[in-house]
């Protein structure tokens, strides 16, 4: 990485005064707030004179010492010698059916010196029969975002495709999850690009498959999520047809009330909890196209919803899952004798719908509250601030900083705050 260059000399290479000494580290309040922070550590003078607490994020610079390293290349060689124990095992069975006269089910093996990618998209996904990967076969060091809203959690997304009923239901959203996968990783390395659209297709060819009449819940998420990376490839009448196909299936199953996630949870707490974030996850991607599109008129917004909210991300992660809060409950915590806290994904689904209504306001106007420039009116722009100053005031203190004491991003909040102020 190149140095970075010194803010106190000019174009012309001559330096200039120094005004003050320029600190490089910030503690985490002081970043937030935008506001100078002299560094100082356990507590910089800012947050000893406000009495707040004061931390710092790691820092992501510089390399390993010298135990890590050590340790970091055991394991390495330990994994390459298991791999190379496995790839021979392969091919002394891939021979052995070569000479009886029988062919792998799962394809061409990979290439000799294949990277990872590309072992797995093409032996675990041929062209002509796909089938979905087992669950020993997600490697380890692969990226698996943990905190996607509407996925199951990893360890319980494996534990599911141990089961071959839910293995068959899972098969498209396994292939949609590789295909956003694939879209992350091809932006970083172009040479892959050819392989996401690979993915893409088979994506595609997994999907159609499925019978429009079929029972699979899981075809709810797997065509929202699949809508919205059509849509970010620029594909958008492929993704308003998927989004629809997401929206119909989810009413069809009755996803939106709240019976729903209990009556097909199968007495498991974490697929109850992924069914309600099914539902508001399909909302809240269904408010995001109108409101690109400013149509205060999208279907999910007059649906009569009585889903639960969903719970905290690391609770869903843990699959610790709590008594789930009602919207009812949300929408009257101003009134409520209780400081409860709720979900950030809760407070997402409240800045969605804040927005959905203030944008329903100003676009549905009448000519009576149009102004003389044809603008909405000071009385609607009023009761639009109205709206997302409420959602902001009702905001926790605890939910405000959307960094957290490690220096991790709460996307859920982000996103409503994006969402609020867009």
């Amino acid at each position: 990485m190149d140095p970075e260059p010194d803010l106190g000399t000019a174009k012309s290479g001559s330096p200039k005064p120094a005004s003050g000494t320029r600190v490089s580290l910030a503690c985490l309040p002081c970043r937030t707030r935008h506001v100078r922070c002299d560094a100082t550590k356990p507590r910089c003078n800012r947050c000893c004179e406000e009495d707040k607490e004061c931390s710092y994020a790691k820092s992501r610079r510089g390399g390993l010492d010298r135990a890590a390293l050590a340790a970091r290349r055991s394991q390495a060689a330990a994994q390459a010698a298991a791999k190379k124990s496995s790839n021979s095992n392969s091919n002394s069975n891939s021979n052995a059916h070569s000479s009886s006269g029988s062919s792998s089910s799962n394809g061409q093996p990979s290439p000799a010196g294949s990277n990872d990618g590309t072992r797995l998209t093409s032996g675990l996904f041929p062209a002509h029969h796909p089938e979905p990967p087992p669950a020993t076969a997600i490697d380890p060091s692969l990226c698996f975002h943990r905190y996607h809203p509407c996925a199951p959690p990893r360890r319980f997304l494996e534990r599911y495709l141990q089961d071959q009923i839910r293995q068959d239901e899972l098969r498209p959203f396994v292939y949609v999850m590789r295909f956003v996968g694939s879209i992350y990783l091809s932006s970083h390395q172009p040479s892959l690009r050819p392989r996401c659209q690979e993915l893409e297709e088979l994506a595609a060819s997994v999907i159609a498959r499925v019978p429009p009449t079929a029972i699979n819940f899981f075809m709810v998420p797997c065509h929202a999520i699949y809508s919205a990376c059509l849509y970010w490839r620029g594909n958008t009448a492929s993704s308003r047809h998927h989004m629809n196909t997401a929206i119909q299936l989810a009413l069809d199953f009755g996803m939106q009330r709240r019976e729903f996630a209990v009556d097909h949870g199968d007495g498991d707490p974490v697929l109850e909890e992924c069914w309600r974030r099914t539902w508001w996850q399909v909302y809240i991607i269904d408010a995001y196209y109108a409101a690109i599109k400013r149509d205060a008129g999208f279907a999910t917004f007059h649906v009569d919803a009585t889903t639960d909210l969903p719970c905290e991300e690391d609770e869903y992660e843990r699959g610790e899952i709590p008594r789930p809060k009602t919207l009812e409950e949300f929408e009257s915590r101003e009134f409520s004798s209780e400081d409860t806290v709720f979900s950030s994904f809760a407070y997402l689904i409240g800045g969605v719908r804040g927005m959905a209504s203030a944008m329903a306001r100003v676009l549905d106007l009448p000519a009576s509250n149009a102004s003389d420039s044809g603008g909405p009116s000071p009385k609607v722009l009023e009761s639009v601030d109205s709206i997302t100053e409420g959602w902001l005031l009702l905001l926790p203190e605890s939910k405000r900083d959307i960094f957290s004491a490690d220096g991790q991003v709460d996307e859920l909040i982000f996103q409503a705050m994006m969402a609020l102020h867009a």
